[in-house]
C-alpha cells in the first residue's frame, strides 16, 4: 500500500512470502537466505520484554502518523501519481486504517 512501511514489533503480522526482500535479481524465489542452524539460532534469541504487535504505519511522517497534507505531497510525487493510473480497484484503500475522511478524500 503506497504511503505506509511496518513498524516491526514481534513479527506475527508481517508476511514474508510478499516482500521484495526475498527475491532473487530475476525475481523468482530464494531457497533459503540462511542455514537451517543460523536460522534456529536467530529464533533463540530473546525478544525484548515489551514487545509490541507489528503495525503498519505512515512512511511520510516520522512518528508513523497520517495527516491529510502529507497524503495530499505523497499524491503530488510523480512517482505516485503515475503509479495510481495502474491500480485497477481501490479495495486497498477501503480496507486501510485511516479515517474515513482521509479515504474520501484520496479517492
Amino acid at each position: 500500500m503506497n504511503g505506509c512501511r511496518w513498524r516491526i514489533g514481534d513479527g506475527t503480522k508481517i508476511k514474508i512470502m510478499n516482500e521484495p526482500w526475498l527475491k532473487k535479481e530475476n525475481g523468482l524465489w530464494m531457497q533459503s537466505p540462511l542455514d537451517q542452524d543460523v536460522a534456529n539460532n536467530i529464533l533463540a534469541v530473546p525478544l525484548f520484554e515489551d514487545v509490541e504487535e507489528d503495525k503498519l504505519i505512515w512512511q511520510d511522517d516520522s512518528y508513523g502518523n497520517y495527516s491529510v497534507k502529507s497524503a495530499y505531497n505523497m499524491l503530488l510525487n510523480p512517482t505516485v501519481a503515475a503509479a495510481r493510473t495502474d491500480m485497477g480497484d481501490w479495495k486497498w484503500l477501503w480496507k486501510a486504517q485511516a479515517p474515513p475522511k482521509s479515504k474520501h478524500l484520496i479517492w
